[in-house]
């Protein structure tokens, strides 16, 4: 079993109504001492059960079991209903979001092994991605990157370059997350900023990108081995981060 992870945003639970343009991000822990996967499962739609039972593997099952029944224990605290009255729907590129009940709130999960991350909000439209800092093969990189992307990368080594990869890619990813696209749109249409340190920034882009708005971003990190990001479409009034606890 992975070692649970250190989360480094401040614990809480949902008490508050979000703020006009405010942005609140959870991140909460795919690893637990121990674990009630019923007591989980009873919280999903027939949908999310169908795909629980896809899994091959018992820790996958256990990821996605913990992913889904936290997702729906935080949207309800905010909508004042039961975790398992949400009704989830999606777009045709396979983005989740609320149809019943009927609500303004916009929200986005993302989870690497250890994990996961939600951002919401009321005021705009977001994506989020979070990642585990582990070794890549620069081919990666090469295959998903811009030219602008490859020469900053190309300036570093070590454990600056792991670094630089994965701001890279996941603010690349939490922009393709915000447009609701999926992975259809190149990732190399599209250049961010990732030197370690400078600020996450949307640089430039292609049509063949088609993004539809000049996406902020925000660097995260939840805990000491993951690096997130936050894409919105306009800049947040407020930005709270929290570690749910349940």
């Amino acid at each position: 079993m992975n070692a649970i992870p250190s989360l480094l945003w401040p614990m809480n639970r949902v008490s508050d109504a979000l703020p006009l343009k405010g942005v609140h991000l959870w991140a909460w822990s795919l690893v637990r001492a121990s674990f009630d996967l019923a007591a989980e499962a009873r919280l999903l739609s027939p949908v999310e059960l169908g795909r629980l039972r896809r899994f091959r593997f018992g820790a996958d099952r256990v990821r996605f079991a913990i992913s889904h029944a936290t997702l729906r224990r935080i949207l309800s605290g905010y909508l004042a209903c039961a975790p398992d009255e949400l009704l989830f729907s999606t777009n045709p590129y396979g983005r989740p979001y609320l149809a019943k009940p009927a609500t303004q709130l916009s929200f986005n999960m993302s989870h690497t092994s250890d994990v996961a991350i939600l951002g919401l909000t009321c005021a705009a439209e977001l994506g989020v991605d979070v990642e585990m800092i582990r070794p890549i093969e620069r081919d990666v990189a090469q295959t998903h990157f811009s030219s602008r992307e490859l020469a900053d990368l190309d300036s570093l080594s070590g454990p600056l370059w792991l670094e630089g990869f994965y701001n890279c890619w996941t603010r690349k990813e939490a922009i393709l997350k915000a447009e609701g696209l999926g992975l259809n749109p190149p990732l190399a249409a599209f250049d961010v900023s990732l030197l370690p340190g400078s600020p996450p920034q949307l640089l430039n882009s292609l049509p063949s990108s088609r993004l539809t708005r000049a996406w902020k971003l925000v660097h995260l990190t939840p805990s000491h081995n993951t690096v997130g990001a936050l894409a919105i479409s306009s800049e947040p009034s407020l930005l709270s981060c929290y570690t749910f606890g349940s």
